[in-house]
């Protein structure tokens, strides 16, 4: 196997200006888009440190290959991965649920009004 050249230092500076964007990038907020030619290391970067770096800072991440279903249309396969993510939260002892507590305090009751307020 390859070694894998890591950029810990871009991973969190990308992180930061996500979760936190500056004054003049708050309109702009809305994600991500890496791009680049095949095999230049945009999956491995967000696998091995992006990620890692979003979640260190409390972000609740959902990766999605469009490559891993070619016959599965990309709306349906990221519908299925935020599908798959709320069912974990919604169990007890979820490891997911359980890292979100750690990092914010997250509580798993929906934010609704108050008379809609319910499990999720």
């Amino acid at each position: 196997m390859a070694e894998i050249y890591r950029r810990p230092e871009l991973a969190a500076q990308m992180a930061t200006q996500l979760l936190h964007p500056g004054v003049l990038d708050e309109g702009l907020r809305s994600g991500l888009f890496l791009s680049g030619m095949r095999r230049t290391g945009k999956t491995t970067f967000l696998l091995n440190d992006l990620i890692p770096a979003l979640e260190e800072a409390g972000a609740l991440v959902i990766y999605v290959d469009f490559w891993s279903d070619t016959q599965t249309s990309p709306a349906a396969l990221v519908l299925s991965a935020v599908k798959k993510t709320l069912a974990e939260l919604q169990t007890p002892a979820s490891s997911l649920l359980k890292k979100l507590k750690r990092v914010g305090g997250a509580d798993p009751v929906c934010r609704r009004p108050p008379r809609w307020r319910t499990r999720c």
